[in-house]
């Protein structure tokens, strides 16, 4: 988003769920977002690596996720993202798409489609 003005400022990213936020709000599905996130198994290897990436200058230590319970490409890869951000030390927040339809059009895919889960990683200085 270099050079772009965004809806995502600073502030606004801040006032997102938390992961653990998130899942106390949902209204379907919370079993299967929660044996997603127990049931990926990272190596230790990796999370390291994922860490040291995070921490480098201009590394990816922020990341905004945008989702809805019902919807099983969330269920299943927004766990997984959150683990990964977990082991890393990645700061997520979670904005739910239909509530926040101006984060999403910023992010469509191709240009046109509000596809979910969308995940936007940011640096330090975001």
């Amino acid at each position: 988003m270099t050079g772009k003005t965004t809806v995502v400022t600073p502030k606004r990213y801040s006032e997102g769920y938390t992961y653990p936020d998130y899942l106390d709000q949902i209204k379907v599905n919370k079993p299967l977002f929660q044996q997603y996130y127990q049931d990926f198994d990272l190596d230790p290897a990796a999370a390291e690596q994922l860490r040291t990436l995070a921490q480098a200058p201009g590394g990816p230590a922020k990341v905004l996720a945008l989702g809805e319970d019902w919807c099983p490409d969330v269920y299943r890869g927004l766990p997984t993202v959150a683990k990964l951000a977990d082991a890393s030390n990645v700061e997520i927040r979670v904005f739910p798409r239909d509530s926040n339809v101006d984060i999403m059009d910023e992010f469509l895919k191709d240009g046109k489609f509000q596809s979910i889960p969308t995940f936007v990683f940011y640096t330090k200085d975001m």
